[in-house]
């Protein structure tokens, strides 16, 4: 659902940035931003998210503590409100949990497709697949489990990997090498392949 792709970026940021704290899906409030709660150090979000397709800012209206989506009333939470679009033409004007936003009152509105939520991740962790397959594991295992509420803690452990070599190391240098325009250099890891190129571009 688009609320699990937004839910994913979350995590993401949370992971990469260490910024949030904490990720409660479906919070038990007396509101309804209850999609998503986020809590940084003093902050405190809550986030409507909505998969609708022709919404447009016209269709948004403010009374009282209340947002009208489309005809429908939404209770405001008494912190910072985020309503998340899959795609509604605005015209950003701030950034809020450091994603563009246009901000109306006190609430905020964050347009981003699932295709961009996909592109945003991929940036986030510099193609770096191992930890992005890693934390969407952990998602859909937290989401089996109904365990709705994550903490930064209970993130996967990050795979530390020691650069040390494994073996120790012998400059054999160019000349002892019969060949030249050596194109590819094989070897399991840590017997020393980069700094064997470093060697040669020294030479």
């Amino acid at each position: 659902t688009y609320q699990e792709y937004v839910a994913v970026l979350l995590l993401v940021k949370m992971d990469v940035e260490r910024k949030i704290e904490s990720i409660e899906i479906e919070a038990d409030v007396n509101h309804k931003f209850d999609d998503i709660n986020i809590k940084t150090e003093g902050e405190e979000y809550y986030l409507q998210i909505k998969d609708i397709d022709n919404i447009s800012i016209e269709k948004i209206e403010k009374t009282g503590d209340s947002l009208n989506i489309n005809g429908i009333e939404h209770k405001l939470s008494e912190k910072t409100n985020i309503l998340f679009f899959k795609n509604i033409d605005i015209l950003s004007n701030c950034e809020i949990i450091g994603l563009p936003a246009y901000k109306s009152d006190n609430f905020y509105i964050v347009s981003f497709s699932r295709i961009e939520i996909e592109n945003k991740i991929d940036e986030l962790y510099n193609n770096d697949f191992h930890r992005k397959s890693d934390i969407k594991r952990f998602f859909g295992e937290c989401l089996d489990k109904r365990k709705l509420t994550i903490h930064r803690e209970n993130l996967p452990i990050i795979n530390v990997f020691s650069t040390k070599l494994l073996e120790p190391t012998i400059n054999i240098g160019k000349k002892f090498l019969k060949f030249e325009n050596i194109l590819v250099i094989e070897g399991k890891p840590g017997v020393g392949k980069s700094h064997f190129v470093k060697c040669l571009e020294n030479e």
